[in-house]
């Protein structure tokens, strides 16, 4: 094939001078990944969403795709598969079928994402700086360095730090994410346009705002120009990749998504200045699909984008979105369609975010991740910019004052390990697994928070919704529990206000009284949670 002298060369040297940069990615690579594998391996406790992932793969291999049909299945498939299959492969090489084993299953899958994220984002920055050349309209000190900025960026960014030894399903949708943008303009042609449709399919099949690459795409982000794939042709193959990927899930639960409106179960979404908007628990059928207890605000229109924007800059602790800024004027003018994309796909993400928040009063900071994705080859750019050897920084002690100054902030919260507060729900399962050999068989009745208290020993879980205030609620939900247990947390937070003095008018209830025996209470151990656990046996 002939090449076209008005198509950008990307091309990478790997001789002489240029391998120390290639050695220097592959060390971070590795040493990202042992810090991560480690970081799993001693988690006090993973979050309420990883059992929730857990336990939908443990359902997909005993239902199979029956359970994706069922009103509480409200997470995409794709995850949750994948660790089945890791569970699997554990067992098979001789590992027991525990819910540690269920844990580092998800861990695995999480952890595989993250070196995919690791080296496409790499990989991205490559294409952004057009290569070593100068052709390409960067320094080549800068080219060579832009990359491995990034990637320490990313290595270093506190939620890969979290999620990436997490069993959650956001590192695998960034991988998919990534791939796509990196597909779409890194090999123009027909089988780049339906191999980038067909991540994006499987980004939408791990989670559901993983269309919004390929509608963004469809919306003229592919931008042939001339001996390129002619546009129309293009998105046509994106759709046929995007379908392909999508078309089983959607024949198998009979809609777009199962993600479940939160509106839907208002029961447990409190409204920190609006109660009227929350529905008591008795008049909740106990098959209504059960979701966390969240704190949301009620946003006037006016702070929606502001609220997106802290967000944003959290999950990217400051540095990313402020460099990446920076770096979207130092892309050559070669990547201009790389750079392209980048943008509209970070802008498709927030206005997907401020539309959520706008309906529904809520947005955390691991919802911007996508964004920050994308923004990190930008900030790796700028940053490489900053250590040129030449402008703006010579001094070589500057150099590393800056890139200290620029690291420290990542640095300093990726070393924050998550969920110590967290630790009580292992320690009391111990207990229970301790006192009670017959626990797995008995009913743990508890809050979401609480769901892996049942996770870890094992037991069936009788959710609580948490809703303190509505007394008849826990009473049918302790008849529904008797024979086994009943944990409720006590403190100050958000999710445990009221149960305190929900506690207490248990306590003196006659008719339960004598039916809730007190077998273990502890204090968290970690210093910025004061709450307290009380676990009760539950009488027949």
């Amino acid at each position: 094939m002939r090449s076209d002298p008005k198509r950008p060369v990307h091309r990478v040297s790997v001789g002489g001078a240029d391998r120390a940069p290639f050695a220097a990615l592959a060390l971070l690579f590795v040493a990202a990944l042992a810090w991560r594998a480690a970081w799993a391996a001693t988690l006090p406790c993973i979050s309420r969403d990883g059992v929730t992932f857990c336990n939908y793969a443990r359902e997909l291999g005993e239902r199979g795709a029956a359970y994706l049909r069922e009103p509480s299945t409200h997470q995409h498939p794709l995850y949750p598969l994948l660790v089945l299959a890791a569970q699997r492969t554990l067992r098979a090489v001789g590992f027991a079928d525990s819910p540690l084993t269920w844990q580092s299953a998800g861990q695995l899958v999480s952890l595989f994402a993250h070196a995919g994220v690791l080296l496409l984002t790499a990989v991205l920055t490559m294409r952004l700086v057009g290569g070593s050349s100068v052709e390409g309209g960067v320094a080549p000190a800068v080219a060579r360095r832009a990359p491995l900025m990034a990637m320490l960026l990313a290595a270093l960014l506190p939620m890969h730090a979290w999620l990436g030894a997490e069993p959650m399903s956001d590192e695998l949708h960034l991988m998919f994410h990534l791939g796509a943008i990196a597909t779409l303009c890194g090999m123009p042609g027909a089988m780049a346009a339906l191999a980038g449709g067909a991540l994006g399919g499987l980004a939408f099949l791990t989670r559901p705002e993983g269309a919004a690459l390929t509608f963004v795409a469809l919306a003229g982000l592919l931008r042939m120009r001339a001996g390129l794939l002619p546009r129309g042709r293009a998105a046509l193959l994106v759709i046929v990749g995007f379908i392909a990927m999508a078309l089983p899930y959607w024949a198998a639960v009979g809609k777009f998504s199962a993600k479940k409106d939160p509106l839907a179960a208002e029961v447990q979404l409190a409204i920190s200045d609006d109660r009227s908007r929350v529905t008591t628990a008795s008049s909740i059928s106990p098959r209504e699909p059960y979701f966390a207890k969240l704190e949301r605000t009620n946003l006037d229109w006016y702070a929606i984008l502001p609220e997106v924007a802290h967000q944003l800059f959290r999950c990217g602790r400051v540095v990313v979105p402020l460099l990446a800024l920076a770096g979207l004027m130092l892309v050559p003018r070669s990547a201009a369609h790389l750079r392209n994309l980048i943008v509209a796909a970070a802008l498709g993400h927030l206005t997907l975010c401020a539309w959520l928040l706008h309906k529904h009063d809520y947005l955390d900071q691991r919802h911007l991740l996508p964004v920050v994705g994308v923004m990190t080859p930008l900030a790796g750019l700028a940053l490489a910019q900053l250590l040129d050897g030449r402008r703006p920084v010579r001094s070589p002690a500057l150099k590393v004052l800056l890139l200290v100054v620029m690291c420290f902030p990542l640095a300093w919260y990726s070393l924050h390990r998550p969920h110590g507060e967290d630790r009580i729900w292992p320690l009391a399962a111990a207990k229970l697994r301790e006192t009670d050999a017959s626990v797995r068989e008995r009913p743990i009745l508890t809050g979401s928070s609480g769901r892996r208290l049942a996770f870890y020993t094992g037991s069936r879980w009788i959710p609580w919704f948490e809703y303190p205030e509505d007394y008849p609620a826990i009473v049918t939900a302790l008849e529904r529990a008797a024979g086994g247990y009943f944990a409720v947390q006590l403190g100050e937070g958000f999710e445990l206000r009221g149960n305190r003095e929900m506690l207490d008018r248990l306590m003196a209830d006659p008719a339960w009284s004598g039916r809730l025996v007190e077998v273990w209470r502890a204090t968290s151990e970690d210093a910025r949670d004061k709450s307290e656990l009380r676990i009760l046996r539950v009488g027949g």
